[in-house]
């Protein structure tokens, strides 16, 4: 009995669910990276209906792009929904993305902004600018150019982002010096925090 108890546990070690959900999700991101669209598909499916975040994200990006399934930008959003809610920043870019460009969805900029604002507080380069670019357009929020100069800063800063680098030069000129250095000021303390509690 002793010497079964080891090999038991070590059996359990090894196929525990966790460890065959981490080969899953290796052996799907290897196939995709192979195009092989329809074995990462088979594997994501069912993690996604599981609730894994990652599968989620995934399944949604092969509706977006129309990748081993047909091309659907509705059922990207409510996979991309899934994914975000449960806080993973990718999902939530794409999923911002989405309610700004109106696609799979009615066009929504302060939904935009919510998904933005999220997977900016979670250091997302692209989530940053787009968020900096409502607030410099007023769309789904209050227009605030300090504020987008902060956003173009931080994703400066944190991404070394060269779009970001050029449009905070744009917003710049719509600002006062005592305002860029403010909106400077902003994106130290942003950064200093790691994102969290910006607005």
């Amino acid at each position: 009995m002793r010497l079964f108890l080891p090999v038991l546990l070590a059996l359990l070690v090894a196929f525990s669910p966790g460890r065959v959900l981490a080969g899953s999700l290796e052996e799907a991101a290897e196939a995709y990276l192979r195009k092989d669209y329809a074995t990462a598909l088979s594997v994501w499916r069912p993690l996604a209906a599981l609730g894994n975040a990652v599968a989620q994200f995934n399944l949604g990006l092969l509706y977006d792009n129309g990748q081993g399934v047909e091309q659907d930008a509705a059922e990207a959003v409510k996979w991309y929904s899934l994914a975000a809610a449960q806080g993973d920043a990718q999902a939530q870019y794409n999923l911002g993305y989405m309610y700004d460009n109106g696609q799979g969805t009615l066009r929504n900029y302060a939904e935009a902004a919510k998904w933005y604002r999220l997977a900016a507080a979670q250091g997302d380069t692209r989530a940053q600018s787009s968020l900096a670019v409502l607030y410099a357009s007023g769309q789904g929020v209050e227009r605030d150019f300090v504020r987008a100069y902060m956003w173009f800063s931080v994703a400066v800063l944190s991404g070394k982002s060269a779009s970001a680098a050029t449009n905070r030069e744009v917003v710049a000129k719509q600002l006062t010096q005592q305002e860029v250095d403010e909106g400077a000021e902003l994106a130290r303390a942003c950064l200093a925090r790691q994102f969290k509690g910006c607005e």
